[in-house]
């Protein structure tokens, strides 16, 4: 059967002296491995600009419900986005949210959701407005609440420290406290500046002051903890030179 779906590419790796196999996150069969025959071809009608990292491309595939690969029948662009191809800013952002995603996304059921706002995420990157400080945090979080796993913005004066493991904010520990059910905690300063961040996706004004590192790297500690497949990242040392 041949399916036309969008799809986001997330990776490639070479197949033969003229082919890729690609793993890619299409909107309606989620993520698959497909042949794309002779596109390393210098005489190809497949550009390799399509297979970037995050390639939004329109993709008309076959689809074996047998098969772990498929081959793709046709693909061309689906969204150009200039002014991430001509800035190595925005070029590193794409690169760390290809990575949180490569890692995150599974050969499971489709995620229409998720796809649509890594497409609304690409527009933002590109658009007039693009935050660069604030981008790569906020797009964790809100991908964190469509994997299921956001962080609960239950901040009171008696639960004011935010506990990275149990994903919600908790009483200050006390001698008689197992550490360990709690740590890592982000001390007081950081967790106030935590809630006004999460209440900022529903609404809020954004901190105006705040550590957009040791924010990053805490969102990336909480990930890891709840989804342990995203350790390790690569692009977070580029997009610590640019913030």
């Amino acid at each position: 059967m041949i399916v036309a779906t969008p799809g986001l590419v997330l990776h490639t790796t070479k197949y033969s002296e003229s082919s890729v196999i690609a793993k890619i996150f299409t909107r309606q069969l989620g993520v698959r491995s497909y042949i794309l025959k002779g596109v390393r071809n210098t005489r190809s009608r497949t550009k390799q600009n399509l297979l970037q990292p995050l390639s939004h491309v329109d993709l008309a595939v076959y689809d074996s419900p047998r098969a772990t690969i498929n081959y793709v029948k046709d693909i061309h662009l689906a969204g150009a986005y200039p002014n991430i191809a001509m800035d190595s800013a925005r070029m590193a952002l794409v690169f760390f949210m290809n990575e949180i995603l490569f890692k995150l996304l599974r050969e499971e059921d489709p995620q229409p959701e998720v796809f649509d706002y890594v497409v609304s995420e690409l527009e933002r990157i590109d658009g007039d407005s693009l935050r660069f400080s604030t981008q790569p945090q906020l797009f964790l979080l809100r991908l964190s609440a469509l994997l299921g796993v956001e962080p609960m913005n239950n901040y009171s004066l008696g639960e004011s420290l935010f506990s990275l493991r149990e994903g919600r904010f908790v009483q200050p520990p006390t001698l008689l406290d197992s550490p360990e059910a709690l740590y890592p905690l982000l001390d007081s300063e950081q967790s106030l500046q935590f809630h006004y961040v999460l209440a900022s996706l529903h609404g809020g004004e954004f901190p105006a002051e705040i550590d957009h590192h040791q924010l990053l790297m805490n969102l990336i500690e909480y990930l890891g903890i709840h989804m342990p497949e995203c350790r390790d990242l690569k692009s977070v040392d580029v997009l610590h030179a640019l913030l």
